[in-house]
């Protein structure tokens, strides 16, 4: 472990340009107070730690029991829960999700039919529904039910779950699908959202140190970290609160979550684990038009297969990473944003220094070296890039590209080509799409597989 956090790199290295810091100073970097890791290596937890502070205000320091939000790396997890009820043959993972839900169904639209929607394309963020994500409730306010979350019923405050794309189509991320699938279980079960996550997922792997409870129980508040912002602040109240369970709820120590990644990993090899071995198959399969199996996000394949997911609520990031087959992995829970929400930065950082010291292949970005572009090469990607409330600007300064960022602040930029570039700070590749010797749209991209385009704006 002092090896590597003493190793955090640039996500994406710049060839000739050896940089190495220490995790604390890239914590102090990104404003983000704690941390809490779990190494895998064999299909075993083989080391733990935690570092900084659990709350900036009172000095309590990160300790591997710490409590984390464990964010969207709940989605796994209620996606497991999904699957051991198709096992037990109480779910048909392709039947039209509407006939498994009573006080509420999805409604068609004049476009699209509900009848395409089904549990694997929810799970799988191919079924067209809208909402990406939650933002929570301040500690102490009203709390929707479910049913009020999928309408947008006061209390909640998101936005209608309803469908906006085909079923089917590209993979579009919405925990408002995730929130479907949850009402689905509730209503199969008759049980709470959190007693049923608990008994077909937290309970079978062994994870009796995490809860689903929202809000967290008051008995184990004293163990928890406290979110921060941006700015390294502590949250009003020190965190929010989540009813949509399996798409933001999960309170957990990185050793804890780690039992998950080591669960599936021993299910793939042997019958009578969390999973049948065909289950696990299912949910590691990337489905059409998406990067996403049935839960995780999955990338390489065969032997060097990989699963896991990211995450982020107010105040908390995190990340998770395991290889179905090798028995390595890791987990990485952070209480803060990150400065211009670098949180999911400083996670990366610290993920790409754990694969450099356990041998982890195709994982790390290999060192690449720029080229220089001319001045009208610069001059033809400046200008801005907008779709919905993301927004990127590209300008020329002191000589070479710069973006600003709604989601990322500013970075710069460094060129592979004179539409194909990159930037230190981020595991994604970024790309010029040009028509008629112009700019049309930024493209952000991974491997090819496009992460978000926004075409070219007015200024």
């Amino acid at each position: 472990m002092d090896r590597i956090i003493a190793d955090l790199q640039p996500i994406s290295p710049v060839a000739g340009q050896e940089v190495r810091r220490t995790l604390a100073e890239r914590m102090a970097h990104h404003k983000v107070p704690g941390m809490s890791v779990a190494i895998i290596d064999g299909g075993r937890v083989v080391e733990t730690a935690g570092f900084g502070l659990a709350d900036a205000s009172t000095g309590e320091k990160v300790t591997p029991e710490t409590l984390f939000q464990a964010c969207s790396m709940s989605k796994p997890m209620a996606a497991l829960a999904v699957m051991r009820a198709v096992e037990r043959g109480e779910l048909d993972l392709d039947a039209p999700v509407n006939r498994y839900l009573k006080s509420w169904q999805l409604p068609s639209t004049d476009s699209f039919s509900a009848d395409g929607v089904t549990l694997r394309r929810l799970l799988s963020h191919t079924a067209g529904t809208s909402v990406p994500g939650f933002g929570g409730y301040p500690l102490g306010t009203a709390v929707p039910t479910t049913v009020e979350v999928l309408d947008g019923l006061a209390p909640a405050n998101s936005a209608p779950v309803r469908l906006t794309m085909p079923p089917g189509g590209q993979d579009e991320y919405s925990g408002g699908g995730t929130t479907i699938t949850q009402l689905v279980l509730e209503e199969l079960s008759g049980l709470a959202a959190d007693e049923v996550y608990a008994r077909d997922a937290l309970v079978p792997l062994g994870m009796s140190v995490s809860t689903f409870a929202q809000p967290l129980p008051e008995a184990l508040r004293s163990k928890a970290a406290t979110g921060h912002d941006q700015a390294g602040v502590p949250v009003p109240g020190r965190f929010h609160v989540y009813p949509e369970y399996g798409a933001a709820g999960l309170w957990t120590t990185a050793a804890d979550f780690a039992r998950y990644l080591i669960g599936l990993q021993e299910a793939a090899r042997t019958e009578g684990g969390v999973l049948s071995r065909a289950g696990v198959a299912a949910m590691m399969t990337p489905q059409p038009n998406s990067t996403h199996g049935i839960g995780p996000e999955i990338a390489g394949t065969g032997e060097t297969l990989r699963f896991g997911h990211s995450g982020g609520n107010r105040g908390f990031r995190c990340d998770s990473r395991a290889y179905l087959h090798l028995g390595k992995g890791a987990v990485v829970l952070v209480n803060g944003e990150g400065v211009a929400n670098a949180g999911w930065a400083l996670t990366r950082e610290l993920m790409n220094a754990i694969a450099r010291a356990y041998d982890w292949p195709d994982f790390a970005k290999p060192a690449r070296l720029p080229v220089t572009l001319s001045a009208d090469q610069m001059a033809a990607v400046v200008g801005r890039y907008a779709a919905g409330d993301a927004e990127v600007v590209v300008s020329v300064q002191d000589g070479g590209l710069v973006s600003r960022s709604t989601f990322a602040g500013e970075r710069q930029v460094l060129a592979l080509s004179a539409t194909d570039f990159f930037t230190a700070e981020s595991p994604y590749d970024l790309r010029i799409e040009m028509a008629d010797g112009r700019a049309a749209a930024f493209v952000i991209h991974d491997n090819g597989e496009i992460v978000m385009r926004l075409p070219r704006a007015e200024a």
